[in-house]
């Protein structure tokens, strides 16, 4: 593997960027127009029906974002005719062929001049067909099938798939604390005192016709296992039955809208009782192998162990949070 630096690599590079109104997307254009002012240009892929409104969203959607105050200081009055020069919008759709560009000459050339071309526009609809097919959910699902079609079609071509366990704020290019994308948050405390409250006003009425009255919030649980064991101590369950069986081995004595939950909490198993452990070998793997290129530890580095979790989420990205969400972010606070 031939290892240079980073930003003699992006010197002259012409880039195609998917995605870019997104959160990733805006942070990786940003950092490249930063630390290499010299790239050819960047190509920017917006859903949009022309030019006009993909350059209109393109600016206020991406440019205008707190995220380029650096960029804009440092290039003062010029940060116009830099960007200008440098971003180009384009009116497709990465669901249509040939990205929906309809613009022939624009499309021939970027044909030809498109070196890099960073893919992170993605559909999140959605649903548990995966499940058919062994797979927890629909969107990991997709991505796998993704990565076996690149790996199946792209001959020669230098592929580089990231996949990010999380994605949180800024931990500090272009400053701390950046993040977007959170609007009316509903947080599980939300659930829990709407849930009592409104049981509390409107009782469950059981099977003799009499209140059952609630004395104390929802709880909840982190297993499949622990959910059954709860049925069990309500007596909705036999004693001996085996934690973690499938629902449809419990006899609940026809219990039917106990077996809808237990099947909705099979269902969604993936999403409230994932227990996987993530790993960063590969991208540790690159790392060490790049260590020796000048510029990767001077804004490119990218070592999880030098994370300090306490320090990243009490002083970067709560506070980030606050600042940068919206007003009913803001509110939470005061709760």
């Amino acid at each position: 593997m031939e290892l240079e630096s980073v930003l003699h690599f992006l010197k002259g590079k012409t880039f195609l960027f998917t995605g870019a109104t997104g959160f990733i997307a805006k942070i990786f254009v940003e950092k490249v127009l930063r630390v290499q002012p010299e790239v050819k240009r960047l190509y920017i892929l917006v859903r949009a029906p022309n030019s006009y409104l993909a350059t209109k969203r393109l600016h206020n959607e991406v440019i205008r974002k707190d995220l380029f105050g650096v960029l804009r200081d440092k290039w003062g009055a010029d940060f116009g005719c830099f960007i200008s020069e440098k971003l180009i919008a384009v009116a497709g759709d990465v669901s249509v062929e040939n990205l929906g560009i309809k613009e022939e000459i624009l499309k021939q050339e970027m044909f030809e001049e498109i070196d890099i071309v960073v893919h992170t526009a993605a559909n999140t609809n959605f649903n548990e067909r995966a499940n058919l097919h062994g797979w927890p959910k629909t969107y990991s699902f997709t991505k796998a099938m993704t990565e076996k079609l690149l790996a199946n079609i792209k001959d020669c071509l230098p592929v580089i798939i990231i996949r990010p366990t999380a994605i949180l704020s800024t931990c500090s290019e272009p400053f701390p604390g950046w993040i977007e994308g959170v609007r009316n948050p509903f947080k599980l405390s939300n659930l829990q005192d709407i849930m009592y409250s409104y049981f509390s006003k409107n009782p469950w009425v059981n099977e003799d016709g009499k209140p059952v009255a609630i004395d104390k919030k929802i709880a909840y649980l982190s297993s499949i296992a622990e959910f059954v064991n709860c049925m069990e101590k309500r007596h909705v369950v036999p004693k001996d039955q085996v934690p973690g069986q499938s629902h449809r081995d419990i006899n609940i004595n026809n219990y039917g809208e106990i077996e809808r939950v237990m099947r909705m909490a099979e269902l969604f198993q993936p999403y409230t009782f994932f227990q996987g452990i993530f790993h960063d070998k590969n991208a540790e793997e690159l790392r060490m192998m790049a260590k020796s290129i000048a510029d990767m530890d001077n804004g490119f580095n990218f070592n999880s162990k030098d994370m300090n979790w306490m320090d990243y989420m009490m002083n970067v990205h709560i506070p980030g949070l606050l600042k940068h969400s919206n007003k009913s972010v803001r509110n939470l606070a005061k709760l």
